[in-house]
């Protein structure tokens, strides 16, 4: 297992991927609940979000933040309590579950994964 896992770091992938099985189901889980509990946030929650984003360490185009950063600069940032859990949660699956992360040299504070989240003006 050492072995291929030294292959594929140095050879065979481009980006990050999570751990396959029951560790991808708790990342999606968790980013599921982080996702609804962001899609209920009031109109103050949303401008704390909107200045947390602008902060988070992106690759290569700013809209395309690390999602491991995002959440817990909102778990810094954020006094309701709802996103403050989702957002801990979400950042301890990723810790516990990013296998291999290539962020390439722009993104060294990185945690391998990117979230994209649109907005109006984009």
């Amino acid at each position: 297992m050492t072995s291929t896992i030294i292959i594929m770091e140095k050879i065979i992938l481009p980006t990050s991927y999570i751990k396959l099985r029951s560790a991808f189901n708790t990342v999606k889980i968790k980013f599921s609940a982080f996702a609804e509990a962001l899609y209920r946030a009031d109109d103050n929650q949303m401008t704390i979000i909107k200045n947390v984003w602008k902060y988070v360490t992106y690759f290569d185009k700013t809209e395309y933040n690390d999602l491991c950063d995002f959440a817990y600069k909102l778990y810094l940032s954020t006094p309701n309590s709802n996103i403050m859990i989702r957002a801990y949660d979400l950042v301890y699956a990723l810790l516990n579950n990013v296998y291999y992360k290539n962020t390439g040299n722009y993104a060294n504070k990185a945690y391998g994964l990117s979230i994209l989240i649109p907005t109006y003006d984009s």
